[in-house]
């Protein structure tokens, strides 16, 4: 049950990664070094599945380098691809309003494969939290942990 509520959440993260490349202006572009190295998961919420919490080394990561990030299940990468990172506080229609100004999540990942649902970031210490799409409908959120000595 954990494995298909993983698959939903990263069906999500995918889904937002699908649509046209957009290029950063220099007026909202972020410095991507606090975003480098691999993160775990850890937690899931939103959309109609209960929160649920993973446990240290089970093997569902994101890596992200300077441009390119990976996506790592079962020790396989199962999506890969290049990103730019942007400042952006749009409130619409698929994100519910429950995102910017209501959280501090104003920093964006913009993919070269993404639907045009906006990928939402925030780093606290060592946690990295994504949040896309309508959270209390079918939008959804995971929570993960930077991976000691990435």
């Amino acid at each position: 049950m954990n494995f298909q509520r993983l698959l939903f959440l990263s069906t999500v993260f995918l889904f937002a990664f699908y649509s046209c490349k957009k290029e950063a202006n220099s007026n909202d572009a972020l410095p991507d070094a606090s975003l480098a190295g691999a993160w775990e998961l850890t937690y899931t919420f939103g959309g109609m599945m209960p929160p649920t919490t993973y446990a240290p080394g089970n093997g569902s990561l994101i890596r992200f380098d300077d441009r390119n990030y990976q996506m790592i299940h079962g020790g396989q990468v199962v999506h890969e691809g290049t990103y730019t990172l942007k400042r952006d506080s749009t409130v619409d229609v698929n994100s519910c309003a429950q995102l910017p100004p209501k959280s501090a999540a104003t920093n964006r990942i913009v993919s070269d494969s993404s639907n045009g649902l906006r990928m939402y970031y925030e780093i606290n210490g060592n946690l990295l939290k994504l949040t896309s799409g309508c959270i209390p409908a079918d939008g959804g959120g995971s929570l993960y942990r930077r991976k000691s000595g990435d």
